[in-house]
């Protein structure tokens, strides 16, 4: 009967903790979900400035391609976005956070700048992760059980933006640093997007890289004319119209 008794009572402890930790971890992804889904600028440490996820323009296939590359190494990877400065890449992850998180993913955007070596991704995401569900927990143990949850499954994927802007020293020490993380990424089975300029970037062919190339001038009107709407629909005092030749003169 003692022996009943305590195996019994331990399959209801174990019981408890698991609805605990799967109604605690089913409560906080609904809410982090959902702000990547409507306010993905508010995952940002440093979103762009003055940009929301719906001004994002002209780059439907490229979240496709990129998409189904991170599913395809949705056991450990990583793969490079690479684009010079002033090409969008931090715009980019905004538009891509959003459309990961539509698909059922849970990307943690991540921000490499001033960051030293050794690049700690898995650290990183997690730090920022636990800072940004951090109101809807009581206590550390909380967090480490949501994250570890979170960390044994498919759906995370980490968004790294700036390895540029990282702090790595030389280019050689810079290259080592990258792939060191990189490797510990993989082995950790953590799918990873880094953003980067061409000369910050892995060797071309160690990682599968995609170019981040301007809009098209179609793309371009667009992205003007949905902002000259939203303008007018909040009242402002000048008007304009974008013609065709405005859209002759557009280059990027």
């Amino acid at each position: 009967d003692l022996l009943s008794n305590t195996v019994f009572a331990g399959i209801v402890g174990l019981a408890g903790y698991l609805y605990f930790v799967g109604f605690k971890r089913r409560r906080v992804l609904k809410r982090y979900i959902g702000d990547a889904q409507v306010s993905p600028e508010r995952l940002f440490r440093s979103p762009p400035v003055g940009i929301r996820a719906d001004d994002v323009v002209g780059r439907e296939k490229l979240y496709d391609r990129v998409a189904a590359e991170l599913r395809a190494s949705s056991a450990g990877g990583a793969i490079v976005v690479i684009g010079e400065t002033g090409s969008g890449k931090t715009t980019f992850l905004l538009g891509l956070t959003r459309y990961l998180a539509r698909s059922g993913a849970v990307p943690i955007n991540i921000s490499l700048r001033g960051e030293q070596a050794p690049l700690q991704l898995r650290r990183l995401a997690r730090e920022h992760f636990l800072d940004y569900i951090d109101v809807d927990l009581k206590t550390s143990g909380e967090a480490d059980r949501v994250w570890r949850s979170l960390s044994t499954g498919r759906s995370l994927i980490v968004l790294a933006d700036g390895l540029d802007e990282a702090a790595l020293g030389s280019s050689f020490e810079r290259l080592d640093a990258v792939r060191r993380a990189l490797d510990a990424a993989s082995a950790a089975r953590l799918p990873v997007l880094i953003t980067s300029r061409l000369e910050s970037a892995p060797p071309s062919g160690e990682y599968p890289a995609f170019d981040l190339s301007p809009l098209s001038p179609k793309e371009a009107v667009g992205y003007i004319s949905s902002r000259a709407e939203r303008v007018g629909e909040a009242g402002s005092r000048g008007q304009f119209e974008i013609t065709e030749s405005t859209n002759s003169r557009i280059k990027t």
